[in-house]
Protein backbone atom coordinates (compact mmCIF):
# COMPACT_ATOMS: atom_id res chain seq x y z
CA UNK A 1 0.00 0.00 0.00
CA UNK A 2 1.52 3.51 -0.45
CA UNK A 3 3.00 5.43 2.28
CA UNK A 4 0.11 7.85 2.21
CA UNK A 5 1.87 10.69 0.75
CA UNK A 6 0.41 10.04 -2.75
CA UNK A 7 -2.96 9.42 -4.19
CA UNK A 8 -4.04 5.85 -4.51
CA UNK A 9 -5.20 4.74 -8.05
CA UNK A 10 -8.05 3.01 -8.85
CA UNK A 11 -6.08 0.14 -9.79
CA UNK A 12 -4.62 0.12 -6.47
CA UNK A 13 -7.63 0.80 -4.76
CA UNK A 14 -9.37 -2.19 -6.15
CA UNK A 15 -6.31 -4.42 -6.05
CA UNK A 16 -7.11 -4.71 -2.21
CA UNK A 17 -10.54 -5.52 -2.37
CA UNK A 18 -12.94 -8.85 -2.45
CA UNK A 19 -15.92 -8.68 -4.13
CA UNK A 20 -19.02 -10.95 -2.76
CA UNK A 21 -22.13 -13.11 -3.95
CA UNK A 22 -24.22 -9.72 -2.93
CA UNK A 23 -22.22 -7.67 -5.26
CA UNK A 24 -20.28 -5.71 -3.14
CA UNK A 25 -16.90 -5.00 -3.34
CA UNK A 26 -15.44 -4.89 0.49
CA UNK A 27 -12.27 -3.30 1.77
CA UNK A 28 -9.84 -5.99 3.83
CA UNK A 29 -7.69 -4.05 5.44
CA UNK A 30 -7.94 -1.84 8.18
CA UNK A 31 -11.23 -2.37 9.40
CA UNK A 32 -11.89 0.73 11.93
CA UNK A 33 -13.91 -0.08 14.87
CA UNK A 34 -17.52 0.89 13.41
CA UNK A 35 -16.78 -1.74 10.77
CA UNK A 36 -16.04 0.96 8.23
CA UNK A 37 -12.79 0.77 5.58
CA UNK A 38 -10.30 3.33 6.43
CA UNK A 39 -7.00 3.70 4.63
CA UNK A 40 -4.32 6.43 4.43
CA UNK A 41 -3.94 9.13 0.90
CA UNK A 42 -2.71 12.12 0.27
CA UNK A 43 -1.44 12.18 3.91
CA UNK A 44 -4.52 12.04 5.77
CA UNK A 45 -7.02 9.19 6.34
CA UNK A 46 -10.35 8.38 4.95
CA UNK A 47 -13.22 5.94 4.90
CA UNK A 48 -12.80 3.82 1.95
CA UNK A 49 -16.04 4.49 0.72
CA UNK A 50 -15.66 8.14 0.66
CA UNK A 51 -12.28 7.82 -0.77
CA UNK A 52 -13.32 6.09 -3.37
CA UNK A 53 -16.29 8.38 -3.88
CA UNK A 54 -13.97 11.16 -4.43
CA UNK A 55 -11.19 9.66 -6.47
CA UNK A 56 -14.09 7.73 -8.51
CA UNK A 57 -17.09 10.50 -8.85
CA UNK A 58 -15.50 13.63 -7.62
CA UNK A 59 -15.57 16.02 -4.36
CA UNK A 60 -18.43 15.25 -1.62
CA UNK A 61 -20.20 18.20 -1.33
CA UNK A 62 -20.10 19.51 2.54
CA UNK A 63 -22.68 18.86 4.86
CA UNK A 64 -23.32 15.47 2.78
CA UNK A 65 -22.46 11.90 3.23
CA UNK A 66 -21.85 8.96 1.38
CA UNK A 67 -24.64 6.56 2.16
CA UNK A 68 -24.61 2.48 1.33
CA UNK A 69 -27.44 1.20 -0.33
CA UNK A 70 -26.10 -2.32 0.70
CA UNK A 71 -25.54 -1.64 4.47
CA UNK A 72 -22.43 -2.88 4.24
CA UNK A 73 -20.19 -0.44 5.60
CA UNK A 74 -16.70 -2.56 4.50
CA UNK A 75 -18.74 -1.98 0.67
CA UNK A 76 -16.81 0.29 -1.71
CA UNK A 77 -18.55 -0.78 -4.63
CA UNK A 78 -19.66 2.71 -6.35
CA UNK A 79 -23.46 1.13 -7.95
CA UNK A 80 -23.98 0.56 -3.89
CA UNK A 81 -23.37 4.41 -3.05
CA UNK A 82 -24.97 7.77 -2.96
CA UNK A 83 -24.74 11.37 -1.75
CA UNK A 84 -27.43 12.42 1.23
CA UNK A 85 -28.02 14.57 3.90
CA UNK A 86 -28.02 14.30 7.69
CA UNK A 87 -31.70 13.38 7.63
CA UNK A 88 -31.02 11.20 4.70
CA UNK A 89 -28.59 9.04 6.68
CA UNK A 90 -30.74 8.80 9.80
CA UNK A 91 -33.93 7.77 8.06
CA UNK A 92 -31.76 5.44 5.82
CA UNK A 93 -30.62 4.07 9.28
CA UNK A 94 -34.05 3.74 10.80
CA UNK A 95 -35.19 2.32 7.77
CA UNK A 96 -32.73 -0.51 7.93
CA UNK A 97 -32.98 -0.72 11.68
CA UNK A 98 -29.49 0.22 12.71
CA UNK A 99 -30.18 3.54 14.48
CA UNK A 100 -29.14 3.42 18.17
CA UNK A 101 -29.50 6.05 20.53
CA UNK A 102 -30.16 6.54 24.46
CA UNK A 103 -33.66 5.38 23.37
CA UNK A 104 -33.20 2.37 21.49
CA UNK A 105 -34.23 -0.54 23.95
CA UNK A 106 -37.33 1.06 24.89
CA UNK A 107 -40.03 0.60 22.12
CA UNK A 108 -42.88 1.21 24.33
CA UNK A 109 -43.75 3.63 26.36
CA UNK A 110 -44.78 2.88 30.00
CA UNK A 111 -48.17 3.32 29.58
CA UNK A 112 -47.42 0.39 26.22
CA UNK A 113 -47.98 3.22 23.31
CA UNK A 114 -45.82 3.51 20.69
CA UNK A 115 -46.03 7.65 19.85
CA UNK A 116 -42.74 9.02 20.27
CA UNK A 117 -42.05 12.47 19.78
CA UNK A 118 -38.70 13.61 20.15
CA UNK A 119 -37.82 17.05 21.21
CA UNK A 120 -35.45 19.01 18.24
CA UNK A 121 -32.07 18.10 19.96
CA UNK A 122 -33.18 14.11 19.87
CA UNK A 123 -32.11 13.96 23.19
CA UNK A 124 -35.41 13.93 25.01
CA UNK A 125 -38.33 12.45 24.10
CA UNK A 126 -41.85 12.04 25.09
CA UNK A 127 -45.17 9.79 24.46
CA UNK A 128 -47.55 11.93 22.20
CA UNK A 129 -50.53 10.36 23.30
CA UNK A 130 -49.65 10.40 26.75
CA UNK A 131 -49.05 14.32 26.86
CA UNK A 132 -52.50 14.72 24.74
CA UNK A 133 -54.32 12.45 27.53
CA UNK A 134 -52.51 14.59 30.01
CA UNK A 135 -53.63 18.08 28.37
CA UNK A 136 -57.15 16.62 28.14
CA UNK A 137 -57.12 15.96 31.66
CA UNK A 138 -55.86 18.99 32.77
CA UNK A 139 -58.68 20.51 30.55
CA UNK A 140 -61.46 18.61 31.78
CA UNK A 141 -60.12 19.53 35.50
CA UNK A 142 -60.08 23.44 34.81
Amino acid sequence: MPSGSVAITKEQLLFFTQKTSTGCIEWPRRIGNNGYGRLKANGKFWLAHRYTWTLLVGEIPANMHVLHKCDNPKCINIEHLFLGTDLDNTLDKIAKGRYKNQFSHQALCSRGHNNWQYRHNRKHRYCLTCRREAQQLRRAIK
